[in-house]
């Protein structure tokens, strides 16, 4: 139970990093950068705070799981997440280029549903 509980806990740690990360893309590709400086300098600390909390754990995930030193589980059960992210972002390319319409929509949450909705009902009335 544990050993998952400490994945997960680290997938969380590695996604809130990203998250910090990109709020900084964000502001910066819609050239809002100057403003949001104070926004993007705690986003940029809050980032390498928790990419060093990801380190730590990793490097301590013996003691978390309760392995001893030198296990394979040390690594194993970290690279659980790799292994998801790198899933996940071949099933991306492959939905980019097998379903553009749906990969195009990624991200658009309410939005995309209503487009979707407002394009069944144009059909219906034709």
């Amino acid at each position: 139970f544990t050993w998952m509980g400490n994945v997960g806990a680290l997938g969380v740690i590695l996604l809130m990093a990203a998250a910090s990360f990109a709020v900084i893309a964000f502001f910066v590709k819609r050239g809002a950068g100057r403003a949001q400086a104070p926004r993007l300098v705690a986003s940029a600390l809050a980032g390498l705070a928790l990419l060093t909390i990801a380190v730590f754990t990793v490097r301590d995930f013996d003691v978390l799981v309760g392995s001893g030193p030198g296990s394979a589980l040390n690594w194993l059960l970290p690279g659980v997440i790799i292994l998801a992210l790198i899933g996940g972002l071949v099933y991306g390319a492959v939905l980019r280029r097998a379903k553009p319409e749906v990969h195009a929509r990624i991200g658009l949450g309410n939005e995309a549903f209503q487009l979707e909705k407002a394009a069944e009902s144009e059909a219906a009335r034709r």
